[in-house]
Parts: C-alpha cells; sequence; structure tokens
C-alpha cells in the first residue's frame, strides 16, 4: 500500500487545459513565526535551490510546452505546507488540437522521471542512482487516475511511503 500526501502536482488535463506544480529546493518549517519567516526568505534567496528547481521547472517546461497552444511558467514561488516550504512553479497552458489524442496518463508518462526525483542530465542521473542506490520503486513513480475522456491529475510520488501488511 503506497500512502502520501504529495503537494507537488507532475500533471493534470481537463479538457484542454493542462496544468503542473513542479517542487524542488525545500526547508523545515518553525513554530517561531520570525524564525519561520526567515526560513522562506533564505529559501526564496538560496542560489542552490533556485538552481535545482530550475532544473526541474524548465524540464516540464520544455516537455509541454511543444504539446501546447502557449504556455504560461510562474515561479518560483514559495508554497507552504505544515511542516515544510518548498519553491513551486505554476505551469499551465492549452493542450493544442493535433495533441488532443494525449491522457493525463500520456502526459504523466512524458514528465517522468522529472529531475527531482531522477536527477540531471536524465540518462546519466538515472545510471548512476541505479548503481549507488539500486531500485528505488514505486515512490519515485506518479500516482493518480485518469477517466475515459483522457482527464486525470498526477502527484510526484516521492514524498510517500511503502506500507507493508505482512
Amino acid at each position: 500500500l503506497l500512502l502520501g500526501a504529495s503537494p507537488e502536482l507532475l500533471v493534470s488535463r481537463r479538457g484542454r487545459l493542462v496544468r503542473s506544480n513542479p517542487m524542488a529546493g525545500s526547508v523545515p518549517r518553525s513554530s517561531d513565526p520570525t524564525t519561520d519567516a526567515l526560513r522562506a526568505r533564505a529559501l526564496l534567496d538560496s542560489v542552490k535551490d533556485s538552481d535545482e528547481h530550475r532544473y526541474v521547472a524548465e524540464a516540464v517546461a520544455a516537455v509541454l510546452r511543444p504539446l501546447c497552444d502557449g504556455l504560461v511558467v510562474d515561479g518560483p514561488k514559495l508554497i507552504r505546507t505544515d511542516t515544510v516550504w518548498h519553491l513551486a512553479t505554476e505551469i499551465h497552458g492549452r493542450l493544442a488540437e493535433r495533441h488532443l489524442g494525449l491522457s493525463a496518463l500520456h502526459l504523466a508518462q512524458l514528465l517522468q522521471p522529472t529531475p527531482a526525483v531522477g536527477g540531471t542530465p536524465t540518462d546519466w542521473a538515472l545510471e548512476t542512482i541505479a548503481e549507488l542506490e539500486g531500485a528505488r520503486g514505486c515512490v519515485t513513480g506518479a500516482v493518480g487516475w485518469v477517466d475515459a475522456t483522457g482527464d486525470g491529475s498526477y502527484a510526484v510520488g516521492i514524498r510517500s511511503g511503502l506500507l507493508s501488511g505482512r
């Protein structure tokens, strides 16, 4: 059983509208409001985290851009959960007429693995990860749904865990 509560939208499709919200770069929240605000600002100002985030957002946009009639890329912005600040970029576009046959599942397959999961450059990074860590399993995949019309939504499974009931 895979459990998770990922705030990261890999991709959704509703009719022609395609959306993604890639995240990379994070810092723990603080219960102290002043410290929490300082952490958020430091994350937004971090060159390392901004570079990592840019790799992910640019990779997602590069996949979606040729499939859409116009693509809006808005970020990075801070996203707050109860425990973590994340850098996130909102990406949305309108599927081009010639790509209307692509379901949400097709789009998720084109986007995975993002650099947040598999590194960059992708082929080299995946080979290195497999060599050093072995198989990462289902927690690096996409979790979601697709309906008969092709509409659906997928989250990145990286913020999840596998529960074994044995």
